[in-house]
This record gives structure tokens, sequence and C-alpha cells, in this order.
């Protein structure tokens, strides 16, 4: 996917874009180079891509569909709602307007202070734009208690992720942001069961399979959906699946269940065996392994030593393009707010029993609370 930076300075004798920085940016993630640069009253940046990534007058936005008619007849307000608009970013006389899609399918990072406005979906790429980086104490906090961000932030201080189904309007003339929810497209709250049985097929239909396309069969209730519309649409996509050795034969495993569920539908297979991660890592190991988990994932991924090992292998045994279903079609009960926290493991330090070794050494370091946006809402 690509890499997208938008950078203004209303400070009329503040710092510009040039051409030189975007070379050495592209230089030091090892990009080939800029594909397009759109001059707007700020500078929009996509970086070496293959994706949709559109303009209009004073609008860019990414697509993982081509809509290049509704260019032609929509006005940009309507347009960004659309199935497939991943993000769009649009300027006025009087703010600036970045929103993504409900899921937020991109990182959409920013960065506003003193005028400046910095926009990207890659954390590193924000970092060097801005030329300074303030480590932020609580996203270590988190990642040490959950392997994952605290939702909303970021490795530094001042740069913040913009959550899915949001728009981030950030007034020129005060220079300040605000970040408010989309507004659901027309007719989404009244849609009858029918038209919600339509989205996945109208989903699958979209895909067009490339030579090394796989689906990510868990053998989960998710990917089970997903090659099931495939195999009604008379595609019989590759899978791919993983496990550890001594589940793979082992029934009520998933990676057995996704080898049973492949047969029946006679789905072709390929099953990776996963590292033992009990292994203790070295120091050294292990930072060499997060340095490498922060540069693939930009903090998208949760589990940063199982995903340094699996995408690995699944890239090394020829998958090209991964799709991918997670958590969409339901989801189990839960009886209290703390086991709805560990069924998608966002632990708080005060779940641990004092008993627990190294408790105490350990209470500076990790978080007490949860950000405002995660508390139980009243009944």
């Amino acid at each position: 996917m690509s890499l997208m930076l938008y950078y203004l300075n209303a400070d009329p004798q503040g710092r510009r874009l040039e051409e030189v920085d975007i070379r050495r940016m592209a230089a030091r993630l090892k990009l080939r180079a800029a594909s397009r640069v759109i001059p707007m009253r700020g500078v929009f940046v996509e970086f070496v891509s293959g994706d949709n990534v559109y303009s209009t007058p004073n609008a860019v936005y990414f697509s993982d569909a081509d809509l290049t008619d509704d260019l032609a007849c929509r006005d940009y307000m309507r347009l960004r709602l659309l199935d497939g608009v991943k993000y769009a970013l649009m300027e006025s006389d009087k703010e600036i307007l970045l929103s993504n899609d409900l899921l937020g399918s991109v990182n959409l990072w920013y960065l506003a202070n003193n005028g400046e406005l910095i926009l990207s979906s890659s954390l590193r790429l924000l970092v060097m734009m801005a030329g300074r980086y303030k480590p932020d104490r609580e996203a270590f906090k988190w990642f040490l208690c959950n392997g994952q961000f605290c939702p909303g932030r970021s490795w530094s201080e001042e740069i913040m992720l913009l959550p899915g189904g949001h728009e981030l309007r950030y007034h020129l003339k005060r220079r300040s942001v605000h970040i408010d929810p989309v507004a659901a497209a027309e007719g989404a709250e009244g849609m009858e069961i029918d038209a919600l049985e339509s989205v996945i097929p109208k989903a699958v239909a979209r895909v067009k399979p490339v030579p090394g396309m796989r689906l990510a069969l868990s053998g989960g209730v998710d990917s089970r959906v997903i090659l099931y519309e495939f195999v009604r649409c008379g595609l019989r996509l590759p899978c791919v699946t993983y496990g550890a050795p001594e589940y793979i034969n082992q029934p009520g495993y998933d990676c057995f269940i996704a080898r049973e569920i492949a047969r029946a539908v006679g789905a072709d297979l390929q099953i990776l065996e996963m590292r033992d991660t009990s292994r203790v890592m070295r120091a050294d190991e292990l930072h060499g392994r997060f340095v490498d988990y922060v540069a693939k994932f930009e903090g998208a991924a949760d589990d940063f030593r199982f995903h340094d090992d699996i995408i690995d292998k699944i890239h090394e045994a020829g998958t090209s393009a991964l799709l991918v279903g997670d958590e969409a079609f339901g989801w189990t009960f839960v009886a209290s707010e703390l086991q709805a926290r560990q069924m998608v493991g966002l632990n708080l330090f005060s779940d641990f029993r004092r008993s627990e070794p190294l408790y105490d050494q350990l209470a500076d370091l990790m978080p007490h609370d949860l950000p405002p946006g995660l508390m139980k809402k009243a009944d």
C-alpha cells in the first residue's frame, strides 16, 4: 500500500516542503521515489504504490476500487462516504478536512503544532518530516502490558492516530484540531436483512485474484464465511494457515479445522509451522526483532514476535497478496468488564495480583487507566 504525506505550514515565514526533502525521506525509507506530488494549500505526496489515489480540485482520496466515474458526477462530501474509499483529504479557505473509513483501514497519523500540520500514513515518515521525536512514556507502558499501542496514541507524545470512522478538521485561522465521528451513509441505519446479506458477496465479487494471492484461513467464523462466498462465486482461492506442529493433527485446534474446511470445499491449503514463542529471547535479539516489527507494521499489528515469524514465512512461501477477515461476524458473550478486556488482550496493571513476580518493580511502568474512549459507557 502507498505511503502518503501531507504537509502544511500556515506561517508565511515557516519552512516549506522541498523536493530534496521528499528524496531524502524516500531514501531513508528505502523507497524508489515519490510517484506523485499534488500541490494544494499544503503539499500532498504519494510514495510509490499501485493503489488508487485520485485527486479533484482541492481534494485527494485513496480507494481500493475504481471510482473514476464518480469523480465526474459526485461532489466531495458524498464521494468520501462511498464504499471503497479508505481516506480522503480536502482543503477549503477555512479548514483542512481528513476523513477515513469506518475500520480505519489505513493508519492516519497527525501532528499539529504552531501552525504546522503534518498528516501521514507512516509514523516514521511523519517523524522525519517533523524533524523531532519526543518518546511517549505511556506508549511503552501499553506495549509492555498489551503488545499494542494505547488507542489513538503513538510512540511520540506529539503524534496521534485518527480513529476509524472519524474526521479531522484543522481550522486554518485558529490553528486548532477537532476530531469528530463521520456521519453515517444515507440509509445505512434502515438497511434490510437482505441488503446486509448482500454486502459480503459484493465485496468478494470486487476482488481481482492475482498470482500468489491467498486467503488466510484460520478456521474461525470470519475466514469460513469469506471462503464460502468465494466458492459460491465459483472461485476456489488458495488458502494459507499456520499452527504449532503438535496441534496440526489435533481435532479442535484452528489449524486442524482449517485443513478440514479446505478439504471439504476442495481448496488448496498451505500449512505453515509457527515458531515456539515461549522461548525467552536475549536482549539483543529482542531489540532487533522489535525494531524490525516497528519498521514493518507501523504499530498496526499486536503481537510483534508472532507477526515477525508468520508474516515472513507466508511471504517466503510465495504469497504475494493476503486476504484477511477479522472479527467481523459476531462476538462471544461476556459477563464483566474485566472479561471483555481480557478477551481482546487489553490488560491493566491493576488486573494482576500483587503476589505476581516483579509486581512492585514494574508498577511504575504499566498503565493503570483506560483512555476515555474505552471507558465503560453508562447503561
